[in-house]
């Protein structure tokens, strides 16, 4: 992938080629919509994943240890959790996951999970009563 076209819009290639996506199909230059609002600062941004299951749904963001969730991306996380059917989930550890922070939905209670494990528990629990509740 190193002479794969790389567009500006990803901050960091390098660790982009070691950690692609899951389902990955190919980089995408958004930079076209880059003139679509006043602000030149105010940029997409992207959720590292989103899962839906009858009618419940899972966003998760990603970052290193100890890096903090920029304030834009923050804002628009709260607000989504604001709608009541979102679970946010902010993950800590790449490449693998060591600790997250995890909203409920239309809730203010949130959860820290200290553990891959724990993680892993916390998305089985969410699939599972998404499964059994339908919306």
């Amino acid at each position: 992938m190193n002479d794969e076209y790389m567009p500006n819009t990803i901050y960091n290639p390098d660790i982009f080629r070691t950690s692609k996506p899951y389902g990955f199909d190919g980089v995408f230059d958004w930079s076209f919509v880059d003139e679509c609002w006043e602000n030149k600062k105010d940029k997409p941004m992207d959720i590292d994943m989103f899962k839906e299951r009858r009618g419940h749904f899972l966003v998760v963001e990603t970052k290193k240890p100890d890096v903090p969730i920029p304030k834009g991306q923050m804002i628009a996380f709260e607000r989504l959790h604001k709608l009541g059917c979102f679970t946010i989930m902010f993950i800590w550890g790449k490449p693998q996951p060591e600790s997250a922070e995890a909203w409920y939905p239309g809730s203010k209670q949130k959860v820290f999970l200290n553990s891959r494990w724990e993680i892993i528990k916390f998305v089985r629990r969410w699939y599972t009563h998404a499964e059994n509740n339908p919306r």
